[in-house]
């Protein structure tokens, strides 16, 4: 498959669209699919060869939707995306932000000392997409009372639980929800207690590095 695609001669532009369109967009759906709304063999090659298994997660981070500057991931997304403007919802894929809490986020390493999340672009890549969702999750969604809560998975493809309790209590794998935003363009976003999936330990771990290392690098 990679010998067609290297024969057939493709734009940059095309690829990128399709890159974009298999990893958002047309994420758990199979090739075979993705292929019926193809436009021609070019593109069915194509679409095969950058697509590979219909389960693998998306390896970049969507475009900044509008309206979310006010969440706490805002300012590494922005970063991670180049500082460009944001898009309308139908251009990214977000349905859902989990925002960990502001003072979490705030101090996770020094003042004005380099950060991990604004240096190490892979680690920011696996932070970013591990607080958003494709499927919008309704806070009513009655799911969250039932005992093994309401089951999906982040953009990176890890598993997440969405639980409520009788006194309305809201949990996301575990942290507390402090207040849900639905926002004008339909994004729902979490505000939430903690920074999910140990990542508060892995970039202190990441700085301690970069303390010992005289904090060379680029950042």
């Amino acid at each position: 498959m990679w010998v067609l695609l290297l024969a057939t001669p493709v734009s940059r532009m095309l690829e990128t669209a399709i890159k974009a369109q298999c990893q958002w967009t047309f994420r758990g759906i199979s090739a075979t699919k993705f292929i019926m709304v193809g436009q021609g063999f070019v593109t069915a090659v194509l679409a095969l060869a950058v697509c590979g298994s219909a389960t693998t997660p998306p390896v970049i981070v969507p475009p900044l939707p509008s309206g979310v500057d006010g969440t706490s991931i805002y300012n590494i997304w922005n970063h991670h995306n180049g500082r460009v403007p944001a898009v309308e919802r139908g251009e990214s894929p977000v349905g859902t932000i989990l925002s960990p809490d502001y003072f979490k986020m705030v101090n996770l390493v020094p003042q004005d000392a380099p950060h991990p999340l604004y240096g190490d672009p892979d680690l920011r890549t696996s932070f970013l997409l591990d607080h958003m969702l494709y499927m919008t999750v309704d806070p009513n969604d009655q799911r969250m009372l039932t005992s093994s809560g309401l089951q999906t998975r982040t953009m990176a493809g890890s598993p997440i639980t969405f639980m409520k309790n009788s006194n309305g209590e809201t949990r996301v794998n575990g942290a507390l929800v402090d207040k849900v935003e639905v926002l004008p363009n339909g994004i729902v976003v979490y505000h939430i207690s903690d920074i999910l999936y140990n990542y508060e330990d892995e970039v202190r771990t990441a700085f301690s590095s970069l303390a010992s290392e005289g904090w060379e690098g680029s950042f």
